[in-house]
């Protein structure tokens, strides 16, 4: 039998039909992780699987990884593996890409915890400091790398990022205080409370402050900014087993972050975010097969000010933005014969955004959606995987339009349906290699603010007002992807990996830089517009190598990447044509080496990361590219641990205090911190 089948197998009747990534905190990973000896995923295909035998370019960084990390937070961590981008705009705003094309607000990852979105599709983009989780209480991260639309739907265009939380069954509190130069502090609680043998009680809290990076003179750099990182959060989470077989978890998580951030144009503004968000999800083992299904609503307030003067340019800014998000979706995994598993879901979402800066009061949609999963064994030595996807998106609008209109309401009215799929196979190659093939189509959809924002100003030389503004006719974005890849153990501890990839994206979104277009909008008035538009393709293609190895108390990994992208819109020698930079603003190099040694009593990580030259755009008298040279950053930690329940850390970033180590045109800094870690 093959190895394939006989592990599959087995890890099928040891989660005994739970489901996929709608209720990912079902799992228990650890558990998991410890039985089989490597992490189990669901962000591959949707079922429980090992992570080496996951049919596409896959990292799982791991609880122990984490602990050992100099990183501090998301961003920070994942930056350090083949084939992903970090840009560290100001000190608390990140882009996270996967495969090139970093950029302000970046669109194309999607980012789940626990099977729910935290991805924030009305702006298109992911606020790293609003998850309402810290690194203490994440289990695992999995990155997805290339389009996964077929699986989670829109805006999973290059890849997946999915947060797993720890399962904690037992009573117990976790936490963390720590403090540094630059004002920084944190403080992170998290525990667990059963409350008699069937329902547990979940609990954490997160505060953060420190200062904002230096903003270089020139810069539209805001005088009435504040000068500091805020980020509180709070969470709960009650789940309950009435019956065997059956799993009710019930959450509800509050979180608030202000800091600078570049805003998509790109200029600097103080940014003041509030997001609620409350979710029912229930999975329930039927004997031949699993059912499991999940509701959950978000609401968000999002609030920018920026007042700024340069010569030659004057930017005044004040938005407020609120947006209501509902989703609701089913999944059901089972088993057709002894070799092949099946995955059925259907999702609806539902999305309305209110502010002043629209087309009119009120712009939203509606989604609905249908998939499809099978994977199958037909032979020893071979695993084929297929997924299928529909989204049908429904446009609307309500309200009177706001002046100048430049568009009829009843291009508003609007549907437009995409299918998305995934297929791969997986081959034993002698007793230990495997060779992946895979491919697939996945979409970015428009956000709500590129299909219909509207922010008027008056220019001096200019007989007619400006308006920026969405366009409702833009067409969601078209991603391409195949990849080869082949993985195997050198020797006992250490693992290679390599990947070679082609992504090719049609009808990229992006909103025009200078290029300016009188319109007459449908009641006669005239006004001069810059738009939201689909634009010229990006095609990229690319090598990551990566090897890892766990050698008893030595820990270590090195990995290169080697990305090369075509993208006309945008030059660094010529004019910006739009704010889409994602050829220039892709490092063609980048390498990471860390070492990491654990005593038992003491452990210390060693991470070098070097990347090649790119440029990124910065808001100066207008909006240009500026060259980030070429950098090796270095990071470090060192921990202590005092008992089995108490450890004292001391972390480093930068500690060669390289100015474009952040990838950012505003200068990197050196931070250290030093952190008490308890668990009672």
């Amino acid at each position: 039998m093959s190895r394939f089948l006989h592990r599959g197998r087995a890890l099928f009747a040891a989660v005994a039909f739970l489901p996929g990534p709608v209720a990912a905190q079902g799992i228990d990973y650890a558990a998991l992780g410890a039985t089989f000896g490597e992490p189990v995923t669901t962000s591959v295909t949707g079922k429980p699987q090992r992570a080496s035998e996951a049919p596409a370019a896959l990292t799982i960084i791991t609880r122990e990884q984490i602990e050992h990390s100099p990183a501090r937070d998301i961003p920070s961590l994942i930056k350090s593996y083949a084939g992903i981008d970090v840009n560290r705009w100001t000190a608390g705003q990140s882009d996270v890409a996967v495969r090139g094309g970093v950029q302000s607000y970046n669109p194309s990852i999607l980012v789940m915890i626990d099977g729910r979105q935290g991805y924030l599709d009305h702006y298109g983009m992911t606020n790293w400091n609003l998850l309402a989780i810290e690194l203490e209480q994440v289990q695992q991260i999995e990155v997805v790398r290339g389009p996964a639309s077929a699986i989670f739907g829109f805006n999973a265009a290059n890849g997946v990022i999915n947060i797993i939380t720890r399962s904690l069954t037992k009573a117990r509190l976790d936490g963390t205080v720590e403090g540094g130069d630059k004002g920084y502090s944190r403080l992170s609680l998290g525990g667990a409370l059963p409350v008699g043998e069937a329902v547990d009680l979940r609990l954490s809290a997160g505060r953060l402050r420190e200062d904002e990076r230096a903003i270089p003179s020139g810069y539209y750099a805001a005088r009435n900014l504040g000068p500091a990182v805020e980020r509180d959060h709070l969470a709960g989470s009650i789940t309950a087993r009435p019956i065997a077989g059956t799993e009710i978890v019930v959450n509800l998580a509050y979180a608030r972050n202000r800091q600078q951030e570049y805003v998509a144009s790109p200029t600097l503004g103080q940014v003041d975010t509030k997001m609620v968000t409350a979710g029912l999800a229930l999975s329930h083992d039927m004997g031949w097969g699993n059912i499991s299904g999940e509701v959950y609503a978000t609401h968000f307030n999002f609030e920018n000010w920026a007042d700024s003067s340069q010569p030659g340019a004057t930017v005044s800014i004040s938005t407020r933005l609120s947006n209501a998000a509902l989703t609701a979706k089913s999944s059901l995994l089972t088993r057709l014969g002894s070799d092949t598993t099946v995955r059925f879901g259907a999702e609806y979402r539902s999305n309305r955004m209110r502010g002043a800066i629209l087309y009119s009061p009120t712009i939203g949609y509606d989604v609905w959606s249908a998939s499809a999963m099978i994977d199958a064994h037909p032979a020893d030595g071979i695993a084929l995987t297929g997924a299928l996807r529909a989204d049908h998106l429904i446009l609307t609008q309500s309200g009177l339009p706001n002046s100048p209109v430049l568009f009829d309401p009843v291009q508003f009215e609007r549907s437009l349906t995409t299918v998305s799929f995934n297929a791969a196979m997986l081959l034993s190659v002698g007793d230990e290699g495997q060779l992946r093939i895979n491919g697939g189509r996945g979409y970015q959809s428009p956000s709500l603010l590129a299909l219909g924002i509207h922010v008027p100003a008056e220019l001096a030389m200019l007989p007619l007002p400006v308006v920026a503004s969405g366009d409702p006719s833009i067409l969601p974005a078209e991603v391409w992807s195949i990849e080869i890849g082949y993985a195997r153990p050198i020797v006992a501890g250490i693992r290679a990996d390599a990947s070679l990839f082609y992504m090719h994206s049609r009808n990229p979104i992006a909103l025009a830089n200078q290029t300016v277009e009188m319109v007459v909008g449908p009641t006669g008035q005239a006004a001069f517009g810059i738009f939201f538009a689909n634009v010229l393709p990006i095609t990229s293609y690319g090598l990551e190598l990566s090897l890892a190895a766990d050698l008893g108390r030595w820990n270590g990994r090195v990995n290169y990447s080697w990305l090369h992208s075509e993208d006309d819109g945008m030059s660094a020698q010529g004019g910006i044509s739009h704010f889409l930079n994602a050829a220039d603003a892709t490092p063609r190099h980048k390498a990471n080496v860390q070492v990491g040694y654990d005593t038992g009593r003491w452990f210390g990580t060693v991470a070098a990361r070097y990347t090649s030259r790119t440029y990124q755009l910065a808001p100066l008298a207008t909006v240009k590219p500026v060259r980030v040279a070429d950098t090796v950053g270095i990071d470090a930690k060192v921990g202590l641990r005092l008992s089995g329940k108490m450890t004292v850390t001391l972390a480093g970033e930068n500690l060669t205090k390289v100015r474009g180590t952040a990838g950012s045109p505003i200068w990197a800094d050196r931070r250290v911190r030093a952190g008490l870690i308890f668990s009672l």
